[in-house]
């Protein structure tokens, strides 16, 4: 019945049959037809067809679903399946954000949130914390500091109303380290405020992993403060817990903070092995925040110990990274890096372009650190002494 109509279709020029499939696949010519043809279709009847193409590409490609969440997502939303359209828009924004694709991340994540509110019955918060946290962590990346918030304090209300302390002291320890990143001077406050509240509860709890992220946000609160000594005990205790309990996550960021206070210390063969441990833990989890801070920490401790070829592939290494994932914060960093390196060999025209770069990406995106460093180094000093961006 149908093979007829649509040889009569190819015949008319309307369709062509795409060859090297393993079925039958037939393209509209003109995408205009296809509108046409689509438009004419009563809105049951769409809804039937994308419900229908959703299912065939789970029955024909079970194997690959990865490569078509997107289209899956697609497909039952036109087609009102709302609870797979949720799942698979929720896979599409993990896939995205796994990509470093933030933007598409944070769209995914946001139509999912939106499809949500049509399930019924309604879906239990376990569900819906992922794609909360999923989206705040995507929007950090972005800076979106405040939306960032927004969704890591809608994840601490949905754990505290649902007596999950695990997901509630990550929520507090994700504000504390957010509010960080915001502004440190003027946010410490509640930086210290969230990681004493993920402190009780692990007074509470036990838990391990609430210990050792609350007790890595206290080391951040110390080494803002300057309390260098207090800040490595924080960090150390957070690394020991990490290994002994096999959190690579929570390791990778803890060493983080160690090679932080290391630099501040002037202990640079000390950064360089820290640095190299937190790259081969970062490698090991796909964890692309920490790899990019490793590789500027590791650059700068290697040119500061008089490795500077070495620094200088380590710096085109993190750039290209940094540039293809599109972290404003390491490509500012890294720019006022190369103005630090040009200052020192002399070259005060590229030192300044560079400084000039950074100064104004940081402004652009109110990247505090960037822009304060560059700013500094721009100032005229004595002896043409510059420094180099501060680690965070």
């Amino acid at each position: 019945m149908l093979a007829p109509l649509l040889s009569e279709l190819q015949r008319l020029e309307f369709l062509f049959e795409r060859t090297g499939a393993q079925e039958p696949v037939y393209v509209f010519k003109n995408a205009l037809t296809q509108e046409v043809a689509y438009e004419s279709l009563l809105t049951p009847r769409r809804q039937a067809v994308h419900a229908a193409a959703g299912y065939a590409m789970e029955r024909l490609y079970p194997a690959w679903l990865a490569e078509y969440y997107e289209a899956l997502a697609h497909h039952f939303t036109l087609g009102a399946v709302w609870e797979k359209a949720f799942d698979y828009l929720t896979k599409s924004g993990d896939k995205a954000r796994q990509a470093y694709a933030n933007q598409e991340a944070v769209a995914f994540y946001t139509h999912a949130i939106e499809v949500s509110s049509r399930i019924t019955p309604p879906l239990e918060d376990a569900r819906l914390l992922p794609v909360y946290e999923g989206r705040g962590l995507s929007g950090v990346w972005l800076l979106h500091y405040d939306a960032a918030i927004a969704d890591f304090q809608v994840i601490h209300q949905m754990a505290r109303a649902a007596g999950n302390p695990y997901k509630e002291g990550d929520s507090l320890c994700h504000l504390a380290q957010v509010y960080l990143s915001k502004s440190p001077g003027d946010h410490i406050a509640f930086v210290e405020q969230y990681a004493q509240e993920a402190m009780h509860l692990f007074d509470h709890t036990g838990e391990p992993y609430i210990r050792v992220r609350s007790v890595r946000s206290l080391g951040l609160v110390e080494q803002d403060r300057g309390n260098l000594l207090d800040a490595e005990w924080h960090f150390e205790e957070a690394v020991r817990i990490s290994r002994q309990q096999g959190f690579q996550e929570n390791l990778a960021q803890a060493l983080a903070g160690l090679i932080t206070g290391a630099y501040w210390q002037g202990h640079f063969p000390r950064v360089v092995q820290l640095s190299q441990e937190g790259l081969t833990v970062a490698r090991a989890i796909h964890d692309g925040a920490s790899e990019l801070r490793d590789l500027a920490n590791l650059c700068l401790a290697c040119w500061s110990i008089g490795h500077y070829t070495y620094a200088r592939t380590v710096l085109q290494e993190g750039m290209a990274k940094a540039v293809e994932r599109e972290s404003k914060n390491i490509i500012g960093r890294l720019i006022n890096t190369r103005g630090w390196f040009h200052r020192e060999c002399g070259d005060l025209s590229h030192a300044v372009a560079y400084d000039q770069e950074s100064l104004e990406l940081g402004r652009t995106y109110s990247i505090g650190n960037v822009e304060v460093s560059a700013f500094i180094n721009l100032q005229p000093v004595s002896h043409d002494f510059a420094l180099p961006w501060r680690m965070m």
